[in-house]
């Protein structure tokens, strides 16, 4: 693999970022980090029965172990796996699981599978570690998960101070510290441990983890012992302590079920949902003697109570807002860590309650003195507390003989050097133990002595501490040209000579003064003047602290803005938003008529929030400090009155009668409720949620407005500042008036009841609907019944016209008008028989042709109604008078189909109406094959005892059927055969034959046509069609305005000339048939050219006949292609760019959206073309295979249509095939040797080996190792290898070339303890034998 440049360093919120692992880098946590990483991987494919990878670059590259890998963390099957056989394959792969990682949230950190694909290592390694993040760890709020790792160590181990996940582990001590807790006496002599002995304390807590815990050792003992351990393999290793499945987990929730069974408490299961309500949280303080006092019972307000009482009495810092902590989503992590912080602030509840199945070890005592022996006795608590050190707490324990009433009377003392008097706190652990403790601040002695207890003073001798132990109390943030002070308790060291720096945000340092307070204590004055970050850093004796540097932020409290509300409502969440105001502490205190209001300050975007309670109305001051000073301005105000209901008028709602798809709006009044926020939640009647809009009006209502797309019951729930609106939730009908279909006769008799039928699906069903029938009079018929429901949605009404005229039908929906009414009905007294109405207009009529009927009233006087109904129109119609009492009525059909004509007279529909005449096209009729040359009437090629054809063409013509009828020379009748649109028949006799065609029963224009039979001997000295010969691509497809041509050659076919046209195979009105015209060019003798240029795409008929008869085969059908465009093909693959000599080279060709066309290849290499290949997939896709035949630069070109596709011509660099013979391996590491003294060098010289991958892989005794790989440059054809034996034992080395072993491979070195264990064995072995156990390996590639 290529060197890669190192990348500069980038962090994620949670921590490293990843980085190239090729080329020369720097910091060995980056090698930490893929190991560990690696380790994570195959320990979850193991977990799913799946073969590991060897390393992250090389095993997710074509998705068969991704896909796997997801698929075990999410518990779920993705899908089907495509052999990675192309690039294409491997990308599909890639993107199944990618797409899964982020349906589940997991942030893909801008990675492709193009990324994965071609082993971008940085982004690969991210993605694994967002992987760790939601599965692992299980990261699900907005804080850091290292932030709520860091709160549940520093709870459990506080005796350590973890500040970090890199050095504070290096020791071991914590991570035995950490077991113990899990399970007590696991690692009971952690505080015996020394920190020098790192590796060996890191070692065999591991060791101790997986035995006792099953811990995976997926990180490795020398990294966590190292001073440049990365910290995101640390925080995956130690998340096996925390996660929900953990030892750690399992010991903080056995300390709150203890707490809760001394209360009566139910049991918890989880640190998430059976926190939610606040309920377990109120009984773990109950048990802890502080319970909260409740004014409200919702969960916020019994976690806020909580969050309170516990920082009151036991100075408890809440970890999660309340609304974070009441989440159903809640981060187990947070409520975890916060439990653990109240478990180290309180002593075990009296009386032992234990879990079922817990062991616990309970210490044993020996038996108490004789009663006259028996006095207090003062000792060190070594079981809670370390060592004594300056700067850490000491612990005591005073065991009594007997219990003591007046505890007030028992009173420690301690004494120190230097004339120290150390504060001690008592706790009483029973009413016969006490604790004492204390925090010394100088090495010596220090002598404690109780008094009131009859106890021994004892001496405590406090140890020189470390570099570790120094104070260093800094301030919140620096002061723009002003002096601020930093405190430095150095007496655990007993003083020394102090040096300071401070680093201003440009980079220039200044130093710093120091004085000497007193003994061992250093003040530092710090003067900093640009706005920024500033590095503060301390030396001790030319030893730099380890909390050192320290980041200060200069202060500029006069840019900090604070914005109150002027007035709020009691009971209403109200905050003060401070901007501007990062970089340092913010306090604030809050107060009514004297009186502290509880209030906690939120971290909010760069600003802080102040939040606290208005209970009761009155003047609230709130007081703020930022860093060390007041701001200007505070205190701050905020008026706060009694709160009153937003209303709404519900009479109001109620009787809104809104319709569908137009604009809904109600007010709401909250002129007298305060300021606060109108929320408003609408659920149309498919439970789906309507957006609304508010506006607020000039009387100061607000007015809610929204669109209803769909009928039905709505739901309106408002809420003002936080508080449902009186009388919430409404609910709202919506009508659609549009969605009412009505059925009814539109011609009715007089005295004959009918009905209306009222379809309201969609419209409403629920909503009143009512009839209003009009008679011709003008009179509102009554009554007009409403029958039982029908189907579902429909309402049906019924009535009878008492007398003749029109009837006007008015439909209201809830009392809106119905959309296209109002709907009329014709009564007329029953129909006479004697009115009739006779003529062709009624039966049939052409296309655009007049036609008429005539109506025959029989002498009666009265009015007569005509309409002419075409398919989807109506025509115009004429009535005339005529000198007999008949009416003439005419009119012109514009489409054809089925038309409708009723005639009426007085009002009555004459027998037989209404009529339904059949209008045809004849003229749309027309022969395409063995019929007359357009324009005849003579049918040409009849052949006594030879069948003969006629195809017409009918599409247009409108809805009949094809028939014929053939009369021989004789006048006798020819059978004749009707298939569709075709007919055929056979001439029995020679003479003139007449055929004759109906359309519809109709006959078509022009009559008969005729055509004279011949005998075969007759014909045969004729023209033959049959012998025509046609050739060329245009009879097939063409591209639109692009000529195409074919070629017809009628030597052989005697005399005689061609005819061709061609037209659309399928049209859509009258005259669109026509395509385009066909040039003919005579060439000579009877050959000729023809050319066309087609216009539109699709299918077309090609009809070419031979002296006016059609050929074999015509019409034939042509596809006419779109335009192709040689730009939209898409190649991709290697074999674009490079290939091995060799070896098939094989890329991908898309055509799919530039349309059809000729692709073409072809590949040129120094002295030789290339092979080349198209596999076509039959999808429009295709694969380029190329077999070189030398190595070199080749020219590569694709062309489509004649036009190179973007990227063409390709630079095709082929090299040469790997040769593993031709790699040679020699040096120290692959010869027997004596551990202490053994070299692991090799050299692997890879020089006319062709390109290729160099593969190491080690197998030793046990356990797995690096292995080191190195060249001086990019090109450097040497590779050294090295690797770290560290026991003795027998190693193979697997030295591989592109899969192939090399000359010696393996090579089998034994490593002895001693030489002469070497020598007896060179004696014994020359040869060497192999072995086996673990590996692990590296890759080169060239």
């Amino acid at each position: 693999m290529a060197d890669a440049p190192a990348s500069p360093d980038v962090r994620s919120p949670e921590g490293h970022a990843a980085i190239s692992l090729s080329g020369s880098l720097e910091g060995e946590w980056v090698g930490m980090q893929a190991n560990t990483f690696l380790n994570w991987v195959n320990q979850n494919l193991s977990t799913a029965g799946k073969e590991p990878i060897d390393t992250l670059v090389t095993g997710f590259a074509d998705g068969t172990k991704l896909v796997p890998l997801v698929e075990a963390l999410q518990g779920r099957k993705l899908g089907r796996l495509n052999k990675p056989l192309t690039e294409h394959h491997r990308l599909e792969n890639i993107n199944m699981a990618l797409q899964a990682l982020a349906e589940d949230n997991v942030r893909l950190v801008n990675i492709g599978a193009e990324d994965i694909v071609k082993e971008n290592v940085k982004l690969i390694l991210g993605l694994v570690w967002h992987m760790i993040l939601k599965y692992q760890i299980g990261k699900t709020s907005k804080i850091p998960s290292k932030k709520l790792m860091l709160y549940w160590v520093q709870a459990v181990i506080p005796s350590l101070n973890i500040t970090n996940f890199t050095t504070d582990w290096n020791s071991g001590i914590a991570l035995h510290a950490l077991l113990d807790y899990c399970e007590p006496g696991t690692s009971a002599n952690w505080r015996q441990l020394h920190r020098d002995n790192g590796l060996a304390n890191c070692r065999s807590a591991m060791v101790l983890a997986k035995a006792k815990f099953n811990v995976p050792q997926i990180m490795q003992p020398e990294d966590l012992s190292s001073a440049h351990v990365d910290e995101l393999s640390a925080m995956t290793y130690l998340s096996y302590f925390m996660n929900q499945e953990s030892p750690g987990h399992a010991a903080t929730l056995r300390w709150a079920n203890r707490m809760l069974a001394s209360v009566g408490r139910q049991p918890v299961d989880n640190f998430t949902t059976d926190w939610v309500n606040g309920d377990a949280l109120c009984c773990l303080l109950r048990a802890m003697g502080a319970p909260p006092e409740l004014s409200a019972d919702t969960p916020k307000h019994r976690v806020e109570r909580c969050f309170e009482r516990a920082n009151s009495e036991f100075r408890v810092e809440h970890v999660l807002t309340p609304d974070e902590f009441t989440n159903q989503d809640v981060d187990y992590l947070g409520v975890m860590a916060y439990v653990a912080r109240l478990e180290r602030a309180c002593p075990e509840p009296s009386g032992d309650v234990i879990d079922a199945g817990q062991s616990m070890n309970i210490p044993t005592s020996p038996p108490p003195p004789p009663p006259q022996a028996q006095r207090a006795r003062l000792r060190l608590d070594s079981e809670e507390f370390g060592p004594p050190t300056p700067n850490q707490p000491v612990g005591l324990l005073l065991d009594l003989p007997r219990p003591v009433d007046d505890k007030s009377a028992v009173v420690a003392e301690v004494e120190g050097p230097r004339n120290s008097r150390p504060q001690p706190h008592l706790t009483w652990l029973t009413d016969s133990r006490l604790r004492v403790e204390f925090t010394p601040v100088w090495t010596g002695r220090h002598s404690v002595s109780v008094s009131g207890a009859d106890a021994e003073p004892l001496p405590v001798e406090v140890n020189p501490g470390s570099p570790h132990d120094v104070r260093l109390e800094v301030p919140s943030g620096l002061r723009s040209s002003r002096v601020t002070e930093a405190r430095l308790d150095a007496r655990c060291l007993g003083g020394g000579d102090v040096r300071a720096e401070l680093r201003s945000p440009a980079g220039r340092a200044n130093d710093v003064p120091v004085s000497e307070i007193a003994p061992g204590l250093y003040g530092l004055r710090l003067l900093g003047s640009d706005p920024g970050e500033w590095q503060l850093r301390v030396w001790i004796d030319n030893e730099e602290l380890p909390s050192s540097p320290v980041t200060l932020v200069l202060l500029d409290s006069a840019s900090v803005a604070v914005e109150a509300p002027n007035s709020v409502v009691t009971g209403q969440d109200t905050h003060v938003l401070v901007r501007h105001a990062a970089g340092a502490k913010l306090s604030a205190q809050v107060s009514l008529d004297g009186e502290t209001v509880p209030c906690f300050v939120e971290d909010s975007d760069g600003d802080r929030k102040i939040h606290f309670p208005p209970n009761r109305p009155g003047l609230y001051l709130i007081t703020i400090n930022y860093g060390d000073e007041e701001l200007r301005g505070s205190p701050f105000s905020v008026q706060v009155r009694n709160q009153e209901e937003a209303s709404v008028d519900v009479a109001a709602i109620k009787a809104l009668t809104l319709r569908c798809n137009r604009d809904a709006s109600f007010a709401v009044n909250t002129s007298n409720a305060g300021p606060g926020e109108l929320e408003v939640r609408i659920l149309g009647p498919s439970g789906s949620q309507v957006a609304s809009r508010l506006r607020r009006r000039d009387n100061g209502e607000m007015e809610v407005s929204f669109l209803p797309e769909e009928a039905g019951q709505y739901n309106l729930e408002l809420m003002y500042a936080g508080r449902q609106v009186r009388g919430s939730p409404f609910s709202l009908l919506i009508l659609d008036p549009s969605r009412v279909r009505l059925a009814y006769d539109a011609s009715i008799e007089v005295g004959k009841p009918t009905r209306v039928r009222v379809d309201l699906d969609g419209a409403g069903e629920s909503a009143p609907l009512a009839l209003q029938v009009t008679s011709p009079s003008g009179r509102e018929v009554s009554p007009v019944r409403e029958l039982p429901e029908g189907s579902t949605g429909e309402r049906q009404f019924e009535y009878t016209p008492e007398e003749a005229g029109r009837y006007q039908l008015d439909l209201k929906l809830g009392g809106l008008v119905v959309d296209g009414g109002p709907y009329v009905q014709e009564a007329s007294q029953p129909a006479l028989e004697t009115t009739t109405a006779y003529g062709e207009g009624l039966t049939a009529a052409q296309l655009q042709r007049p036609t008429h009927f005539f109506v025959d009233p029989k002498g009666q006087k009265g009015d007569l109604f005509v309409q002419v109904d075409g398919p989807t129109s109506i025509s115009a119609c004429n009535i005339e008078p005529q000198a007999n009492g008949h009416y003439r009525v005419s009119y012109t059909p514009e489409e054809v189909g089925h038309y409708s004509v009723q005639v009426h007279w007085n009002g009555r529909a004459v027998h037989g109406s209404p009529f339904s005449p059949l209008v045809l096209d004849l003229g749309a009729v027309r022969c395409v094959s063995g019929g007359p040359p357009p324009g005849q009437q003579a049918i040409p090629g009849l052949v006594v005892g030879r069948q003969h054809r006629m195809v017409y063409e009918t599409a247009m013509a409108g809805p009949g059927r094809l028939s014929a009828e053939v009369e021989g020379p004789r006048g006798e009748s020819v059978s004749c055969v009707m298939r569709g649109d075709s007919f055929a028949f056979t001439p029995v006799a020679p003479g003139e034959h007449a055929v004759r065609v109906r359309f519809g029963d109709r006959p078509l224009p022009g009559g008969a046509m005729r055509g004279i039979a011949e005998t075969e001997a007759v014909a045969a000295t004729a023209a033959d069609h049959t012998k025509v010969i046609l050739s060329g691509r245009g009879l097939k497809e063409a591209r639109v305005n692009e000529e195409a041509a074919f070629l017809i050659d009628g030597s052989q076919a005697g005399r005689g000339q061609p005819a061709v046209r061609l037209s659309m195979a399928s049209v859509t009105a009258p005259g669109d048939s026509h395509a385009a015209d066909v040039e003919v060019q005579r060439l000579g003798g009877e050959k000729y050219k023809c050319t066309y240029r087609p216009q539109r795409p699709g299918q077309h008929l090609l009809h070419i006949s031979w002296a006016e008869r059609p050929l074999r085969g015509s019409p034939f059908h042509v596809t006419v292609h779109g335009p192709s465009e040689a730009s939209r093909i898409v190649c991709s693959g290697e074999g674009l760019h490079q290939g091995v000599l060799g070896q098939e080279i094989k890329s991908l060709i898309d055509t799919r959206r530039a349309g059809p066309g000729d692709l073409t290849a072809r590949c040129v290499g120094p002295t030789k073309p290339a092979y080349c290949e198209l596999y076509d997939h039959q999808n429009n896709t295709y694969t380029l295979s190329i077999k070189p035949q030398e190595s070199g630069k080749h020219e590569l070109i694709i062309e489509y249509n004649g036009d190179q596709v973007p990227g063409s011509p390709f630079n095709l660099r082929v090299a040469a095939a790997p040769d593993a013979s031709r790699v040679h391996v020699y040096g120290p590491g692959v010869e027997h040797g004596v551990l202490d003294t053994f070299q692991s060098r090799f050299v692997c010289e890879t020089k006319g080996a062709g390109a290729g991958q160099l593969t190491v892989r080690i197998r030793g005794p046990r356990g797995a190792f690096r292995v080191e790989m190195e060249r001086e440059y990019q090109k450097d054809r040497t590779i050294i290898c090295r690797y770290d034996p560290c026991e003795p034992g027998e190693y193979q080395l697997h030295i591989k070339w592109s899969g192939s072993h090399v000359p010696g491979s393996p090579f089998v070195v034994n490593i002895f303890k001693t030489a002469a264990e070497l020598a007896a064995y060179l004696e014994r072995h020359p040869q060497g034998a192999g072995g086996g156990g673990h590996s692990n390996g590296a890759i080169f590639d060239f």
